[in-house]
C-alpha cells in the first residue's frame, strides 16, 4: 500500500500533465519528464504483479484485472505518443490526446467495481465527471486522428507506431464500451481472468513480436544515419543487433 498505488498515481499524473504540455510544445524539458512519469507507472506494473502474486497469493502476476488492464493501457497509449514520427506531428499529438483520455478513464474504471480485486468505490458525481473528462479528450484524439495528413516516412517507423497505438486503442475500447454501460446503468464488465487471456492475448501477441522485430532495426537506420551512412550497415543480422545495442545505450 505504501509503494504500489503512489507509484501509479505518480504516473498518470504525470502521463496527464506532461501530455497536455505536449500537445502544445514538444520541449526536450518536458520529454524527459515525460519519460519519468513511463518509468513511474513501469514500475507501478512491476510492484503491482509482485504484489498480486508474492503478497497476496492472488494466483498471477497479472489477471487481465480491469484496474490492471486500465493502467497498461495508459502505458501503451503514452509509449506509442513517443514512438510517431517526427513528420507525423498531428497522428503524435492524436496519440497524447489518447493518453490523456486514457488517464481519466482508468480511473474512472477503478472506481466502478468492475473489478473483482480493485473494488473501491461506487461511480458518484465525481466519477462520472472522470468519464465525461475521457470522452472529452476522445473526441479531441478522433478528430486530430481524422484530419491528419500521413507524411512520407520510413515504413519501418510507421509500421512500429501503428503496431502500438492499435494496441492502446484495443485496450482503450475494451474498457470505454463496459464504462459507458455502467454509465447508463447496465451491468457490464470488460474481459477478466480466464476470459480476458483469450481477448487480449491472441491479438496483443502479434502486436508485440511486430514492434520487437521493427524497434531494434529503426535504432539501426538511425545508428547509420548518424554514422553518415545511407543505408544500415551490414546484412540484417548486423542491423538487428546494432539496432538492439542502440537502444539499450
Amino acid at each position: 500500500m505504501a509503494i504500489h498505488p503512489p507509484l501509479v498515481f505518480l504516473g498518470y499524473a504525470g502521463v496527464l500533465v506532461i501530455s497536455l504540455g505536449l500537445i502544445y510544445d514538444e520541449a526536450q524539458k518536458l520529454k524527459r519528464l515525460f519519460y519519468a512519469a513511463l518509468a513511474f507507472l513501469f514500475a507501478g506494473l512491476v510492484v503491482g504483479g509482485y504484489w498480486s502474486y508474492v503478497t497476496f497469493g492472488w494466483g498471477g502476476y497479472w489477471a487481465w484485472d480491469p484496474v490492471e488492464t486500465a493502467q497498461l493501457m495508459v502505458f501503451v497509449a503514452a509509449v506509442a505518443a513517443i514512438h510517431a514520427p517526427a513528420a507525423l506531428a498531428q497522428l503524435r499529438r492524436s496519440a497524447y490526446l489518447l493518453a490523456v483520455s486514457g488517464v481519466f478513464l482508468a480511473l474512472f474504471v477503478t472506481r466502478t467495481g468492475m473489478s473483482p480485486l480493485h473494488g473501491f468505490a461506487s461511480p458518484g458525481a465525481g466519477g462520472y465527471l472522470l468519464l465525461a473528462l475521457s470522452l472529452a479528450f476522445f473526441f479531441g484524439f478522433l478528430r486530430d486522428l481524422l484530419i491528419a495528413k500521413w507524411a512520407p516516412v520510413p515504413w519501418r517507423s510507421v509500421v512500429t507506431f501503428v503496431t502500438i497505438f492499435v494496441a492502446g486503442l484495443l485496450l482503450y475500447g475494451s474498457l470505454l464500451i463496459p464504462s459507458l454501460g455502467v454509465a447508463a446503468g447496465v451491468n457490464t464488465s470488460p474481459p477478466q481472468m480466464d476470459d480476458g487471456m483469450w481477448f487480449y492475448n491472441p491479438a496483443l501477441y502479434i502486436l508485440v513480436v511486430l514492434t520487437l522485430i521493427l524497434a531494434p532495426l529503426i535504432s539501426s537506420i538511425s545508428l547509420a544515419k548518424r554514422s553518415g551512412s545511407t543505408s544500415a550497415p551490414g546484412p540484417w543480422p548486423r542491423r538487428l543487433w546494432l539496432g538492439l545495442c542502440g537502444q539499450a545505450f
